[in-house]
């Protein structure tokens, strides 16, 4: 599968085997495909067609098939069972945060692999960060989306709070650029769209993320994101004014404690496009304060390789004036999905896992912990019961679980 750039060059696009197919978006609103098919000379090649009139006959509406699988998945995962916790096998570690460590863990009774992020009561507590780590697990709790890092489970003894979550085994989508960056304009175009398909779902649910970087998105098993870490997050009626965030992914109204509502999410989607497509975010410094004054100025340092419509997205993104950028005008996050830099590119057929995923990572097995760091592991911290006087947390415990 080929795509032309521009300049009429080639690239490829994915490597089709037998029973593959191509054309969904023909099918969903008869438009040709923007790709070239090319069949390899070395093999016999047998391709059968479907017209989009013959497929919604048999089968019925290809966008009705997509919406009936996705409902029939969240009602199977709505309808498992919990897993216990006494059921849960610890692996290694996998990350580390401010509070604890998530660590792999396997359900003993079916075999299901989850993450399990462990949050140490006396750290919260010491920082003062219990309503926050609370938010954090109330916001996570609505989530309902297919590249948003699932929440199964919390539970909690006397040490410790405890997430357990999906498990998304690909690494990091830092790691990857670390190898592969500067992407193609496909590639870096496939996450960019994940990413405006993640905020646009959560700020008509009023939550603002507020940590967009590559370290928080993790790769699944099929090469698509996993949003994770909603340590920032925020359910937003007005702005708010804390600072917070990556400071290379920093908004200007944030620098300037102007206040800041969900036009910092799309800022840092063009920082995000801009790093995949380049390497590098554009105002990047040793010195932390020379770094905000470049993101205030915004003086976006522009790649001769960019893509005239990737260029444009990504100005259109960083404005300093939130009120002029792109996705805070009047059609808000419909303006991000519909740029031309998107065009060919179906949404539904995204969020449907239908694109193939420009990388897939290697995963061996169910609990392949490769594709992650390796970190020392300190054991389980028993804390005394006594440790925590009860007034302290009797009203954070019946909302943790």
């Amino acid at each position: 599968m080929l795509l032309k750039n521009e300049a009429g060059e080639e690239r490829e696009l994915a490597r089709l085997s037998t029973g593959k197919f191509f054309g969904e978006r023909a099918l969903l609103k008869s438009e040709p495909a923007s790709a070239t098919i090319r069949a390899s000379a070395e093999h016999h090649l047998v391709c059968y067609t479907c017209d989009r009139d013959t497929f919604t006959a048999v089968l019925g509406p290809l966008q009705a098939l997509i919406d009936k699988e996705m409902e029939k998945r969240d009602n199977a995962r709505n309808a498992a069972p919990r897993p216990k916790f006494g059921d849960l096998e610890l692996r290694r570690i996998l990350g580390v945060g401010t509070f604890g460590r998530v660590k792999l863990v396997v359900h003993k009774p079916t075999g299901v692999t989850y993450a399990l992020k462990c949050m140490r009561k006396a750290q919260v507590v010491a920082t003062k960060q219990q309503s926050h780590v609370l938010n954090e697990k109330k916001i996570l709790a609505m989530m309902e989306h297919p590249f948003i890092l699932a929440l199964v489970q919390t539970y909690q003894d006397a040490g410790e709070l405890y997430m357990l979550e999906e498990l998304a085994l690909g690494g990091e989508l830092f790691t990857l650029l670390a190898k592969r960056a500067p992407l193609f304009d496909q590639p870096a175009k496939f996450y960019a769209a994940s990413v405006v398909s993640m905020f646009s779902y959560m700020h008509s649910l009023k939550v603002i993320y507020r940590d967009l970087k590559p370290e928080n998105l993790l790769l699944d098993k099929d090469g698509y994101l996993k949003l994770v870490d909603f340590g920032f997050a925020k359910i937003l009626t007005d702005r708010t004014w804390t600072l917070c965030g990556t400071p290379e992914y920093l908004a200007p109204e944030i620098i300037l404690n102007k206040g800041h509502g969900f036009a910092a999410d799309w800022w840092c989607v063009g920082i995000l496009s801009f790093e995949c497509l380049t390497g590098t975010t554009p105002f990047v410094s040793n010195d932390p304060m020379e770094g905000y004054r470049k993101i205030i100025k915004c003086r976006v340092p522009w790649p001769a390789q960019l893509s005239t419509m990737a260029r444009d997205f990504i100005d259109r993104l960083l404005c300093v004036d939130p009120s002029r950028r792109l996705g805070s005008l009047k059609g808000g996050s419909k303006d991000v999905r519909m740029h031309g830099w998107f065009a060919g590119l179906d949404f539904k057929c995204l969020e449907a896992k239908q694109h193939p995923a420009p990388y897939v990572p290697k995963i061996k097995s169910p609990t392949d912990d490769s594709n992650f760091d390796r970190y020392e592991d300190e054991g389980k911290l028993n804390y005394p019961q006594e440790d925590f006087p009860r007034d302290m947390f009797a009203e954070f415990a019946e909302e943790w679980v």
